[in-house]
């Protein structure tokens, strides 16, 4: 008999503590569901501000500016007061505090965006994204280069194998777009992780410096650049600057000899299966222009061969060819108005280029090669000025 009840007591206590664990289980499976839901409703709410920030910062929130309307911000700060409620309830919840992060970004709270962004990485390692993300935040808490007291952007960026050659990737495209505040920054933060840069920012402010009309700033930068000649981001863009530099040498300082030796610099780094040809072309044409302005004439004439050689639509070296011939034989009449003709065909939308042969024939006494190249712009609808009284 005493051992029946105590059989029916020891019974009846297992089954109550398995009712507790019973209630227990459901009770947190409550919780993981309800922190899902709550997750997801505020990814919904959160959705359109990041693919939005991402449109305009290659796809990074915390890279972004914070938000700064009202309504945004509003709801946006009500996405993480449901982020907040659904890590309470179940801390597991990984992807609610990526999320969260990432709405501090928005809000401009970078301090709790970097508080936050780690605390996915410690449940999802293999996962780079939010160390991505953190860099950027800590860039924005500690400007300019992310170095807070505790942590830095180039640790988290590290953590997310980020390796230099991603950032110089982003800063070439943005210098390709034209967006060189942007490019330089990328090129920054790859200086940040051990790239060497310099010549390559410094080309890039020489082009932001151009596009805004800077001139003096312009040359200095792009100057610099090709002293230092270290730390171009690739073989074309070394190409390039040696290329622009002596351009403007030629065009805007008129130092033939310093032209010279500054495009055949170029044409030495000219990299292989480059789709720049065009422009090694007209390196060889500026050459040319230089030695047949110094009284090269036999050099002028094989450095235009050659520039029309490798780009037969590069008019102005036909033209220049034209002119070096007639000066080593101005019987060859013929040559050079095959030159000229050639420029002219393949170059017709240029009026510099139709003025240009114009005012060669007319200094030069040919007024029946004029004549011709008058009669052959009117056909082609090419108002030149020059034309004028020619031929009548």
């Amino acid at each position: 008999m005493a051992l029946s009840v105590g059989l029916s007591v020891f019974r009846f206590r297992w089954l109550a503590l398995a009712l507790v664990a019973a209630g227990l289980a459901a009770a947190l499976g409550w919780r993981t569901l309800q922190a899902g839901a709550l997750t997801l409703q505020a990814a919904a709410v959160l959705q359109p501000y990041i693919q939005q920030q991402g449109e305009q910062s290659d796809g990074i929130t915390c890279l972004g500016q914070a938000l700064d309307d009202a309504a945004g911000r509003a709801a946006v700060q009500r996405a993480a007061g449901l982020l907040e409620r659904a890590v309470q309830l179940a801390p597991d919840r990984a992807y609610a505090y990526f999320l969260l992060g990432r709405a501090h970004c928005l809000l401009g709270d970078y301090a709790a965006a970097a508080r936050a962004l780690p605390l996915f990485t410690e449940q999802r390692s293999t996962n780079p994204q939010a160390d991505l993300e953190r860099g950027f935040a800590l860039e924005q808490l500690c400007p300019p280069a992310g170095e807070c007291p505790a942590y830095s952007a180039v640790e988290a960026w590290q953590r997310a194998d980020v390796r230099p050659e991603h950032f110089v990737g982003r800063g070439e495209a943005a210098r390709q777009a034209e967006q060189y505040p942007q490019a330089i920054e990328w090129y920054q933060r790859a200086q940040q992780m051990g790239a060497d840069l310099r010549s390559a920012i410094l080309y890039v402010r020489y082009l932001q410096a151009l596009a805004g009309g800077q001139d003096e700033a312009a040359y200095t930068a792009l100057r610099d650049a090709v002293d230092i000649d270290s730390g171009w981001a690739d073989a074309g863009i070394r190409f390039l600057g040696w290329y622009r530099y002596g351009q403007w040498l030629s065009e805007k300082f008129g130092d033939y000899p310093a032209t010279v030796e500054v495009m055949q610099r170029a044409i030495s780094i000219f990299p292989e299966k480059s789709p720049l040809k065009y422009v090694l072309s007209d390196a060889y044409r500026y050459i040319g222009f230089a030695q047949l302005f110094q009284g090269n004439t036999q050099d002028a004439v094989n450095n235009f061969r050659t520039a029309v050689n490798i780009d037969p639509t590069n008019g102005w070296a036909r033209i220049g060819l034209g002119k070096a011939l007639y000066r080593m034989d101005p019987e060859k009449i013929a040559e050079v108005e095959t030159n000229f003709s050639a420029a002219i065909e393949w170059r017709w939308e240029n009026k510099s280029i139709w003025q240009d042969i114009l005012i060669f024939w007319v200094e030069n006494n040919h007024p029946d090669q004029a004549a011709r190249v008058c009669a052959q712009a009117d056909q082609k609808g090419m108002v030149v000025d020059s034309c004028t009284g020619i031929g009548q």
